[in-house]
C-alpha cells in the first residue's frame, strides 16, 4: 500500500510546544521491536529486530532513547520519538490518504509476523502456528530468552509431552537465544533438566550451522550467556499426575515432523566421532541445586564461563564442569 500526505497550502501559524514527558512505554529494560540500520541477510535488505531499552535522557527536542539490539550484531540505536501537538479548532492540519486498491506481494508483512510472534512462548507457538512452519520457525529463530516453565498446568504439560528429539529440533531454531530459565516445580529438582539439556546442545548445533552459513564477520561463535535454575512455587509438581482439562495443544514432536534433517542425515553417515558441545557466551549458571549437577555429565565447554551458583554439587561434579573455563571469577556453595 502506498501512502501520500495532502496538505494545505496556507500558511499554518506555530502552536506553543507543551513541556514533553518521558513515556512510561520507554522505561529502561523495555523491549521493543524496531527496523536495523544495516542491510542483511542473502536478500541484502533492512530486517525487523528487537532491542531493549538501556538508557533515556532528556534532550532539547524531547526523550532521546538509547536502545541496543538483542542478539545478533548488537546495533545500538538514539532516537528521539516525535510528538504531535494538537492544532486548534479549524485550523488545517496533515492528512493521510491510504490507497487500498494495491494488493501486498505474496508474503510480505511474514518478516515482521515472525518478529511479533517470537514474544509468544514454543508453547503458544505450537498452539497459535500449527499451521504456518515458515512464521513459527522464524519466531524461533529470531528469539532470545526461553523458559520452559512449570507455573501453569499449559505450560507443564507442554514440557512433560516433549521428547528428548523434540527438545533438541526446538534448541535448534532458536540460534539467537542468550538466557534460558528453568522454573520447576517445588519438590522435583529433576523436572525436565534433561530436556533442558537438549534444548541448549541443540541451540549450540544449531547456532553453529547458522554461523557457518552467515560467515564468521555476521555472527558471532556463541548467544547463550546465562542458564538459570529457580522453582515455580504455584504449581504442584509434575509425579501428581494431574493435568489441565483444556485440550493440550500439539507437541513439538507432532509440529516438527517432516522438517528436513538433511545435515543431520549426512553428518551421521559420515562415521564422524561427535564432539563435546561448545557453548562460547556462555558467562553465568545461577540457581543450580543438587539434582542438577547431572548437567557436568554432558562434559560442555564453556571457556566464558565466570560465575557458578550451586549447592549440594560433589567436588567431582563442580570440578568436572567448571575445567575448561578460562574466564572463572566466582564459584558459590
Amino acid at each position: 500500500m502506498a501512502a501520500a500526505v495532502a496538505a494545505s497550502p496556507a500558511a499554518r501559524p506555530q502552536p506553543e510546544v507543551a513541556p514533553r514527558r518521558t513515556s512510561s512505554r520507554y522505561k529502561e529494560g523495555t523491549r521493543v521491536l524496531l527496523t536495523s540500520k544495516t542491510r542483511r541477510g542473502a536478500n541484502d535488505s533492512y530486517v525487523w529486530i528487537k532491542a531493549d531499552v538501556y538508557r533515556t535522557e532528556e534532550t532539547s527536542r524531547g526523550t532521546a532513547i538509547r536502545m541496543r539490539e538483542v542478539g545478533g550484531r548488537g546495533e545500538k540505536f538514539k532516537v528521539v520519538p516525535r510528538e504531535t501537538n494538537t492544532l486548534p479548532h479549524g485550523q488545517p492540519g496533515v492528512h493521510l490518504v491510504w490507497d487500498v486498491s494495491k494488493k501486498a506481494p505474496e508474503g510480505f508483512g511474514d518478516n515482521m509476523i515472525a518478529s511479533v510472534m517470537s514474544f509468544m512462548t514454543p508453547r503458544e507457538l505450537s498452539a497459535f502456528l500449527p499451521d504456518h512452519p515458515t512464521i513459527r520457525h522464524a519466531a524461533l529463530y529470531q528469539q532470545t530468552h526461553i523458559a520452559i516453565d512449570s507455573s501453569s498446568p499449559a505450560e507443564r504439560q507442554f514440557w512433560e509431552d516433549t521428547t528428548s528429539e523434540g527438545a533438541s529440533r526446538l534448541g535448534k531454531r532458536l540460534v539467537d537465544l542468550t538466557a534460558l530459565t528453568i522454573a520447576q516445580p517445588l519438590g522435583d529438582l529433576s523436572w525436565c533438566v534433561d530436556k533442558m539439556c537438549c534444548v541448549i546442545e541443540g541451540h549450540a548445533e544449531g547456532r553453529r550451522k547458522a554461523r557457518k552459513e552467515a560467515g564468521p564477520d555476521q555472527m558471532d561463535d556463541g548467544s547463550l550467556e546465562i542458564i538459570k535454575f529457580t522453582t515455580a512455587i504455584s504449581t504442584r509438581s509434575s509425579t501428581d499426575g494431574r493435568r489441565p482439562s483444556a485440550p493440550p495443544p500439539p507437541t513439538l514432536d507432532d509440529l516438527e515432523v517432516g522438517d528436513d534433517d538433511d545435515n543431520e542425515e549426512e553428518e551421521e553417515e559420515d562415521g564422524l566421532t561427535p564432539t563435546p558441545t561448545t557453548l562460547h557466551a556462555l558467562k553465568t549458571v545461577t540457581g543450580a541445586d543438587g539434582p542438577h549437577g547431572v548437567i557436568a555429565d554432558r562434559e560442555w565447554v564453556m571457556p566464558a564461563l565466570a560465575t557458578v551458583q550451586q549447592e549440594g554439587w560433589s567436588a567431582r561434579q563442580l570440578g568436572g564442569f567448571i575445567k575448561s573455563s578460562k574466564s572463572l571469577q566466582h564459584v558459590g556453595g
